[in-house]
């Protein structure tokens, strides 16, 4: 990969990766929050509208996303048109799926205030999928800075105004109303973004472009939707087969594991247009690149999983409190989820820039009946422990068949020589973190996020290059933030 790829590669994984390591720990104040004031079964019905919330939006937004950086990387002389009518395709889809997923939670039995959370929040859709689309343009032209201060903007106005709400006493109703204004205003910023940095935002109806999206949205959405189901599912089928303790329990932990889940996701969604654009000068080209991600993203995982196994007991206690002691057991059980899952996101964007989305799309398809299957056999023996165990069995089965399809069609990939030098690194901090587990948390995190990068360095695992081009790549997103976001004289 060339120096410049290199350098656009990095600058929008950091301008993704950065709000999304920071937004976690933000929203954890509004966890720690909701876990003492409205307790387990607070936790468990926040678990559940979310839930619902996301795989209604991905239904509205019907996973075309992908397929907008995709068509924008490759032609952006077509960038505006793409994107206004992208945006008013996902205000027809979204109003159609707010009122089936209105209709649909009338139907599951839930009681009159998480069903009337629903309703309240569903309106979040319509902004939500919108907010998708325009996303999606700034990660084909490269500018994913303008998303991270979208994404941060919002995240932080939800979170304090949630706290706010369930510390003058109300609930659930209450939180959803929240997430509709921000996502309003995120769509707003969004907006603003695109006028200062693009241009006029012209809403004009283009038939070729629906064209478009109508025949190529049975795919992409059944990308989105099978995988919403099968990161969703565990919750849903939790709350009918078990209880709502147990999604609060198992919420807690998996609540965890999506923080670091983050950072990775920023991580694909910034190698794609990449890999699209790209893509034209051969499997040589593209397979570089894979092996590249993927080395980046052991990186990243490998010492995140270690860490939250040996203090997964101090995170819980710190985070929820005694009630979720059992919720420790599980953030160690579903913790190496990380890595498989993580894979799978850079290689389905493989598949993605390859033309291959009807492959993605029939992988996803498997994993989604899995994902049901195995929930149903294993939650109703082993509770949130099955829910654990269902996850884990997905996410390899699903790796292992894009492997399988990859290396079958591609081109190899060489796995074991991308992870060793951040696995040996990784390994090495652990024993510091378990010897200095009963100093302060964030100490500890801070002292074995030292040792690693300099393990890391020392095994020749991140090259110097590299390092000089993420200090470099940060200081110039925070000028341009700076400079796009101050007035216009």
């Amino acid at each position: 990969m060339s120096l410049e790829s290199k350098k656009s590669l990095l600058k929008n994984t950091v301008a993704l990766s950065i709000p999304s390591a920071v937004n976690p720990f933000v929203s954890l104040a509004l966890v720690y929050v909701i876990s003492r004031k409205l307790g387990v079964d607070g936790m468990g019905q926040y678990a559940i509208l979310f839930s619902y919330l996301n795989i209604f939006t991905t239904i509205a937004s019907l996973g075309l996303g992908g397929l907008i950086v995709r068509e924008v990387a490759r032609n952006p002389e077509n960038q505006g048109i793409l994107t206004t009518n992208s945006v008013l395709f996902g205000i027809v889809s979204s109003v159609i799926a707010m009122f089936i997923m209105d209709f649909g939670v009338t139907f599951l039995g839930y009681d009159d205030e998480l069903r009337l959370a629903f309703l309240v929040g569903s309106v979040s859709i319509i902004p939500a999928s919108c907010a998708r689309f325009l996303e999606s343009t700034f990660r084909a032209i490269e500018k994913s800075e303008f998303i991270a201060i979208e994404q941060f903007l919002e995240n932080i106005s939800k979170v304090l105004f949630c706290i706010a709400v369930v510390l003058t006493g109300y609930g659930i109703v209450a939180i959803s109303a929240v997430t509709v204004l921000t996502k309003f205003l995120a769509l707003g910023i969004l907006v603003y973004f695109y006028i200062r940095v693009i241009g006029n935002f012209e809403l004009r109806f283009k038939r070729s472009v629906w064209t478009l999206l109508v025949k190529q949205s049975p795919v992409f959405m059944g990308i989105a939707i099978c995988s919403t189901i099968h990161l969703n599912i565990d919750t849903i089928m939790l709350s009918k087969l078990a209880d709502i303790s147990s999604v609060g329990i198992y919420s807690a932990a998996a609540r965890i594991n999506q923080m670091n889940v983050i950072i990775p996701m920023g991580f694909s969604m910034a190698i794609l247009p990449i890999f699209s654009r790209h893509f034209g000068y051969g499997l040589e080209n593209l397979q570089e690149k894979t092996l590249l991600s993927l080395r980046l993203v052991m990186i990243v995982c490998l010492p995140m999983v270690v860490g939250v196994i040996v203090l997964a007991d101090k995170i819980i206690l710190l985070i929820y409190g005694p009630k979720f002691y059992q919720s420790i057991l599980i953030l160690k059980l579903i913790a190496p989820i990380l890595i498989p899952y993580s894979m799978i996101l850079i290689l389905a964007q493989t598949l993605i820039a390859a033309n291959y989305q009807q492959i993605d799309f029939k992988i996803n398809l498997v994993a989604a009946l899995i994902a049901t299957a195995s929930n149903y056999i294993l939650i109703l023996p082993f509770a949130e422990y099955g829910a654990v165990m269902a996850n884990m069995i997905t996410i390899l089965i699903f790796l292992g068949l894009q492997l399988l399809f990859i290396f079958k069609k591609l081109f190899p990939l060489d796995l074991m020589g991308i992870a060793t030098k951040p696995f040996l690194a990784a390994i090495g901090m652990a024993f510091l973190t378990y010897i200095a587990r009963e100093i302060n948390l964030f100490l500890n995190v801070a002292l074995s996020a030292i040792v690693y990068s300099v393990l890391l360095i020392v095994v020749k695992g991140l090259h110097p290059q590299e390092i000089a081009i993420i200090k470099n790549v940060g200081l110039n997103i925070g000028q341009r933030c700076i400079n796009y976001i101050r007035p216009a004289r």
